[in-house]
């Protein structure tokens, strides 16, 4: 395996940013204009060099600086460093995210820009297309339709400085359209490491349908003569400089269907996994899209254990997948070509702006207001509500009626409080540079303010599975068998269960979701599709919001904020993980996970989510076992499941490396969405990772 290269490139970028933003002249443009002169003058002056033994352009950085530069880099103060202004009026919602882990923000990023346009059509048709809505927009789209035609040509002068460098292929692409593979891969590259820039943020950019729209050219390649080592190197080129720039979440996206029903697995799909493989790193992401014409062959290229010990690839279910795109919208003539989102999300390529930590809700908040006469078991609210509990409850369903008019209610707060932000940070952050490549909607308006055709926003929920474990409970020692009465629950959960050893087993020897039990799971399904309602009923058109179980592993500090929880939750224990049951509680191995997975009724959770498994290390050594994961697969996501991501790395390397770090500096994880060296996780995080592998999780 090739070494990584540090260039320090966000230093350098950032400095250039603050100081061409306190340029007087550039502080008095209108904020289109003003990004726009930003971005380009950072193109202009970053340091930008080349790595020695790589093919492609686009590294840039400290590395390249020279002794001036560095020294007036490394004396600007960084954001965290920068005095605050101090306000005498708390914020509530800031309240919420402490103490409740709810919240909501714009998350930038996050998307993929119209690699197909670019390939076709080069900067300089996109350009030309942009000049020409010019001409008949109004005064204010005009100014914005400028900001991004600089900012596109500042990109061709980028490309320009690093011909000069002894790029020849920059003297072409990204401005005029590809002719060759490696054209095709420098032009994408070049557009694409310039999105953090202007987005402020390297967060889970991806690459879409790479193996479709790169196909044209590497099949010309071929019929050329060029030989598959020679492709395969510029491949390499370009998933190092991934692993170099940004978070581990792009996502490459392999697979899938036309629309006339054709399997779209090709040379080049092949070739992308192969080279995966052999270079065993956190980046990209390869997303396999699963259908049942996958043949059995490219499916087995898929589920090789060198591919599972380092988390790869996460396995999307081709027609589940379609099926939740078309609840949210998409025509159905034209979800054939969806993609995926960097770590579980269902877009539209080059259309959509995905917000995908737009609002988060923690189940357990509500759950606790319909048990405790509209009172968290801990901090107080940060402000008051309009729903009122009952003085009693006759039944698990009058909880849940309750709790899900408090779900309401706080959700539709936070939906409010999300389109003011949205609509403030549109108008005073704008990214001309990102609006530009996101088509479909209105040109020359921002990403944020309808620019793309969609404008996504995930709500993702935490705790749901365990407040559905915890009524399920209720229902059982309350109301069935009457064996403990409400008020004695909720006084052991809020004394962490201390000295209440007995009724802590009782609550966990209830059926649990992760089993396929028809009780456990039909609970989970009757919260998780209300929660779902909700939501839609206050989506629209201009932002539309979207029901998740995404957590990664946030899961694990969400858990650390509460006290312990009636479904037998101890205090700072975590939540349950994405769609999966809470670390443990499973004991009917993989099937039952799945079973529950898929009796949620994912089709309502177009945000998107993950399962995660764990395959002990060694087991797909075996043909047959293979042949079992992959049916596995297949059937659920026949029953609906959206995405699998499955780990196959040894639980003695893992225990091994936390002891002795520094020997096992490349062993690779799957976290939640995405791959990372698992001795650079937090020790909390890696223990708890242990534990869930330990129980197939």
């Amino acid at each position: 395996m090739r070494a990584l290269v540090s260039t320090n490139y966000t230093q350098a970028v950032d400095y250039l940013r603050a100081v061409t933003a306190a340029e007087p002249a550039v502080a008095k443009l209108s904020p289109p204009l003003r990004e726009a002169r930003i971005f380009a003058q950072i193109l202009h002056q970053l340091p930008i060099g080349k790595i020695q033994g790589e093919i492609l352009a686009g590294d840039y950085g400290m590395i390249f600086a020279d002794n001036d530069f560095r020294r007036k880099a490394e004396k600007q103060p960084s954001v965290a460093s920068l005095p605050t202004t101090a306000t005498t009026t708390p914020d509530p919602f800031d309240e919420l995210n402490l103490n409740f882990n709810c919240r909501t923000t714009i998350d930038p990023a996050h998307s993929t820009a119209c690699y197909d346009l670019l390939v076709e059509q080069g900067l300089t048709g996109m350009i030309a297309e942009l000049e020409a809505e010019k001409e008949q927009a109004d005064p204010e789209r005009q100014e914005y339709l400028a900001a991004e035609i600089m900012t596109l040509r500042a990109v061709c002068a980028w490309s320009e400085r690093y011909a000069a460098l002894g790029f020849d292929v920059c003297r072409r692409v990204p401005a005029q359209s590809p002719r060759t593979f490696q054209e095709a891969v420098q032009a994408i590259w070049l557009v694409h490491t310039a999105i953090g820039i202007g987005e402020k943020s390297y967060y889970s950019l991806s690459l879409g349908r790479i193996d479709q729209y790169l196909y044209p050219f590497y099949r010309a390649d071929r019929d050329h003569g060029i030989a598959e080592e020679q492709l395969a190197a510029t491949l390499t080129d370009l998933f190092l400089k991934l692993n170099r720039y940004g978070d581990a979440s792009c996502a490459i996206n392999l697979g899938g269907v036309s629309h006339k029903g054709k399997d779209l697995f090709n040379d080049l799909t092949r070739l992308i996994v192969k080279t995966a493989t052999q270079l065993q790193l956190p980046a990209p992401l390869l997303a396999a899209h699963i259908h049942p014409g996958l043949s059995r062959d490219d499916f087995d290229l898929l589920t090789v254990p060198e591919l599972f010990r380092i988390g790869q690839p996460s396995f999307y279910g081709e027609y589940a997948c379609r099926k939740a795109l078309i609840q949210r919208g998409v025509p159905e003539a034209e979800v054939h070509r969806w993609s995926v989102n960097s770590c579980m999300g269902l877009m539209m390529p080059g259309e959509e702006f995905s917000d995908m930590w737009g609002i988060v809700f923690t189940f357990q908040l509500p759950l606790e207001l319909a048990l405790n006469r509209g009172r968290p078991f801990q901090s107080a609210l940060p402000f008051q509500l309009q729903t009122v509990c009952p003085e009693r409850y006759d039944g698990t369903a009058a909880i849940i009626r309750t709790m899900l008019a408090y779900a309401e209610e706080l959700i539709v707060r936070l939906i409010v409080r999300h389109r003011q932000i949205n609509e403030q940070q549109g108008r005073s952050n704008p990214d001309p540079y990102l609006s530009a490549l996101l088509r479909g909607g209105t040109l020359g308006r921002d990403r944020l303010l309808g620019g793309p055709r969609y404008h996504t926003v995930n709500v993702d929920t935490f705790a749901l599975v365990n407040a559905a474990d915890a009524l399920t409970a209720i229902e059982q020692a309350v109301f069935r068998n009457r064996r403990w009465t409400l008020s004695e629950l909720l006084a052991a959960a809020k004394n962490n269960f201390a000295g209440q050893e007995i009724l802590r087993r009782e609550l966990l020897s209830y059926p649990k979701y992760g089993n396929g039990d028809p009780a456990a799971d039909g609970m989970a399904r009757e919260l998780a599709q209300c929660f779902a309602a909700i939501i839609r009923r206050h989506s629209d058109r201009d932002l539309i919001y979207m029901p998740s179980f995404h957590t990664l592993h946030a899961h694990v500090h969400a858990g650390s904020k509460w006290g312990a929880s009636l479904d037998g939750r101890l205090a700072g224990e975590p939540f349950a993980k994405n769609v999966g049951p809470t670390q443990g509680r499973n004991k009917n191995g993989i099937t039952g996970v799945l079973n529950s997975a898929a009796a949620i009724g994912q089709e309502f959770f177009y945000g998107g989510q993950a399962l995660d498994l764990y395959i002990e290390a060694g087991l797909l050594d075996n043909p047959s076992s293979r042949c079992k994961l992959q049916d596995a697969l297949q059937t659920y996501f026949k029953l609906g499941g959206l995405q699998v991501q499955v780990n196959g790395v040894s639980i003695e390397d893992l225990k091994k490396a936390m002891a002795e770090p520094e020997k096992y500096a490349d062993l690779t994880v799957r976290i939640g969405g995405y791959s990372a060296r698992f001795v650079d996780l937090a020790p909390d995080d890696q223990r708890q990772m242990i534990k869930r592998f330990e129980h197939h999780t």
